[in-house]
């Protein structure tokens, strides 16, 4: 297992061997430092977590769970949740069809059986970053879903910058940071910043959450 210092990775569930072999490729290949534990509880009651200000990812292994455990689980510990963690699913079955639910409850990913541990590492490190881990067609379905008519959604804050605007109307598309970037010709610590300022500004604490404001508040 990873080495004993701050824990960013939480590794959670019961196949014990199989996420340790997880946990070591995760250090190997991210440098970030991890922990298994078969709870929750036992992941924020010992080890080494890193202060409030930096962001802590937890792993739920969802092997075997039925879609209303794994959903029970999901709402009982993002009600306790501190305001750095974030919560994916991973070794979960495409047929339990959770991902719509799980994104409402505010899960920030999922990984699925067989998704190989390269593609793991590359989507916590997306998380721990600030973007979701889904699919784009998953997060748009989710949007049309609570949209009525499935109309699309157009955003515009009077509190906010015409940049902070542009880049608040691609996250409601489900746009990564980097994505967002990219269509905007600028840098990605310069997107990171006004998704903090428009955060701040308009009291959102995630992008779905970003979503469902841009719903009961379309622009003209």
């Amino acid at each position: 297992m990873c080495a004993a210092t701050e824990e960013h990775v939480g590794i959670i569930g019961g196949s014990r061997t199989h996420n340790e072999l997880l946990a070591a490729f995760l250090a190997e290949a991210t440098g970030l430092s991890c922990r298994c534990e078969a709870s929750l509880a036992a992941f924020r009651t010992t080890g080494r977590l890193p202060d409030r200000g930096s962001p802590v990812l937890l792993l739920l292994d969802c092997l075997n769970l039925s879609h209303d455990a794994v959903l029970k689980v999901v709402a009982e510990e993002l009600r306790q949740a501190a305001a750095n963690e974030s919560l994916a699913l991973f070794n979960l079955a495409p047929a339990l069809t959770i991902e719509q639910d799980a994104l409402r409850l505010g899960v920030k990913g999922f990984f699925y059986e067989g998704d190989s541990p390269g593609s793991i590492a590359h989507g916590i490190q997306s998380i721990l970053q600030g973007d979701y881990w889904v699919s784009r067609k998953i997060l748009v379905d989710c949007l049309l879903h609570d949209t009525p008519e499935g109309h699309a959604v157009v955003c515009r804050e009077p509190s906010l910058s015409r940049r902070e605007n542009q880049v608040l109307a691609l996250l409601v598309e489900g746009l990564s940071n980097k994505a967002i970037a990219d269509r905007l010709c600028i840098s990605l610590p310069t997107v990171k910043t006004h998704v903090s300022k428009i955060f701040r500004k308009i009291h959102l604490s995630s992008r779905l959450e970003a979503i469902r404001r841009a719903d009961r508040h379309p622009g003209p």
